[in-house]
């Protein structure tokens, strides 16, 4: 298996390598090392072996940062080479640098001899005593002598190293300033490009020696791996598309140029693919149409299977931050990221008397800050609170706690109005009644098995409403609740991994 992340908790690649694995299948996943994971890790009886990224730019950017250090750097090596051969210095630095060491060795121990002697006169005239080197210095002059005819001797060669340093200092600046700098500027907006580059590079030169039978693609960004493996080895291509990568939600679109290159990744291995998968039948339409060719399977990005009895009461998001009974407790699960309806949604609870919005999930340090600000502009800080993130195996007995969960997702490209998230998923192995945008596949999960309400997520006012309709109706919000008991058998992970085995008992025959 290829993944573009470090696979630390990309919960659908290790769900699904866990569940092959328990098939009898030898499951590798091939990720990236980043500062927060291991080279390698063992899971559940599969591998997770992370490839060390070292892209071209970082490179470029790194060498200009102090090429006095790269260069000095190999010297050194070298030079460390031919001492150890010759056991004399080479070059200027070399033999300035020995000079100081011989020097502090042949001063250092005429030092500490005669101060281990005065230290012995002193130990034996006052054996009750510490002697000091001030002590020894008012006893024997010729101690100072010593230090200062060793500094003195010591100065002169220290003297040029720190001019050295000075004028590589100077140097390192402006190399700095008038090259990396703009280096920086330069290759910088090119980052995804070089690193997703290098990961290809050295995931393909890794894997293309091993004996494989199956290379399994988790998203466009790793395809290209598994056709030149199916190229080189004939082995079978699965294409795992956890979501429509070519209108999937971007700070800025995507360019044409990019796009095309992109697609044309996508057709090739939707054609050389032996099976392909996707999380919603939308999505599975979308790429059939688009292609031209049989619709992939679909396979649902659900949690396991959780009886109220697995439900660990301990974990309690009330308790945790103090809210009382009384309180309606609406909740969002999932990333705090940009385009998820939280900005419309923090509006329309700064209105609703009687209610607590928890956002409880992860994100970037900048757009938490920009929702607190949001949140104080509606002075709506008693109201609405951040909580986690939480390890994935708690987060079903945290939301259990909860009146409602909402899934506000924002139409801002195909990929998310076409999604079938987890986080709807996960609230009904909780057990919650649902509030969530009304897009296709979000509409058939709540709506067929009668799961609570849909909303247009970009109108705060339509928000405002739901809420308010799920608060007011007691009776119906049970009825929601005892829905979920039903929902949670259909939407699971047992029934999903079904589906996998049975395409992977497919490809062996």
């Amino acid at each position: 298996m290829f993944v573009f992340n470090n696979c630390a908790n990309d919960a659908r690649v290790l769900k699904e390598a866990k569940t092959l694995t328990e098939a009898g299948h030898e499951v590798e996943i091939v990720a990236f090392l980043d500062k927060k994971t291991l080279p390698s890790e063992e899971r559940h009886g599969f591998t997770i072996t992370r490839i060390k990224l070292n892209p071209i730019h970082l490179r470029i950017i790194r060498f200009f940062g102090n090429p006095v250090m790269h260069i000095t750097r190999r010297a050194s090596a070298a030079q460390n080479t031919a001492l150890e051969a010759s056991k004399e210095p080479k070059g200027l630095f070399g033999k300035l640098q020995h000079n100081i060491e011989r020097l502090d060795k042949k001063k250092g121990k005429q030092i500490e001899s005669k101060y281990q002697v005065e230290l012995h006169q002193h130990s034996v005239t006052h054996p009750k005593s510490r002697a000091t080197v001030s002590d020894l210095i008012k006893k024997n002059p010729s101690f100072l002598l010593s230090l200062i005819l060793f500094s003195i001797a010591y100065l002169p060669v220290k003297s040029l190293v720190v001019a050295r340093n000075l004028i590589l200092k100077a140097i390192i600046k402006t190399v700095r300033f008038f090259i990396q700098k703009p280096l920086r500027w330069m290759l910088l907006p090119f980052h995804k490009y070089f690193t997703y580059h290098n990961f290809y590079k050295n995931a393909l030169k890794y894997s293309k020696n091993k004996e494989l039978d199956v290379v399994h693609c988790h998203d466009l960004n790793t395809l290209k791996i598994g056709i030149e493996l199916k190229k080189l080895q004939g082995v079978k291509l699965v294409y795992d598309s956890h979501e429509l990568y070519l209108h999937k939600n971007r700070l800025k679109p995507a360019g044409r140029f990019k796009t095309k290159i992109l697609k044309g990744i996508e057709m090739e291995g939707m054609m050389q693919a032996d099976a392909v998968i996707t999380v919603g039948a939308c999505i599975a339409s979308w790429l059939a149409e688009q292609y031209e060719t049989k619709a992939p399977f679909v396979i649902h990005n659900a949690p396991a299977l959780r009886t109220m009895e697995e439900v660990d009461t301990s974990l309690n998001l009330r308790s945790a931050l103090e809210i009382s009974p009384s309180e309606f407790l609406l909740v969002y699960s999932g990333g705090i990221t940009f385009n998820r309806g939280l900005e419309q949604v923090i509006e329309a609870a700064s209105r609703i008397d009687n209610l607590r919005f928890v956002m409880m999930g992860y994100g970037s340090e900048e757009y938490m800050d920009s929702l607190s600000k949001r949140i104080k502009k509606f002075k709506a800080e008693d109201k609405i609170q951040f909580f986690g993130p939480v390890p994935h195996q708690e987060v079903a007995s945290y939301l259990s706690s909860a009146d409602c969960g909402i899934a506000p997702i924002i139409n801002i490209c195909l990929s998310y109005y076409y999604c079938a998230p987890n986080k709807l998923f996960e609230f009904v192995q909780a057990r919650l009644p649902i509030l969530a945008s009304n897009f296709p596949e979000m509409e058939k999960v709540v709506q067929d098995a009668d799961l609570g309400y849909t909303f247009d997520p970009e109108n705060p006012d339509a928000i405002e409403e739901v809420i308010k309709k799920m608060m007011n109706n007691e009776e119906r919000r049970k009825e929601f609740r005892e829905h979920t008991h039903s929902a949670a058998k259909r939407y699971n992970w047992k029934v999903e991994e079904e589906k996998l085995i049975g395409i992977y008992k497919s490809l062996a025959s």
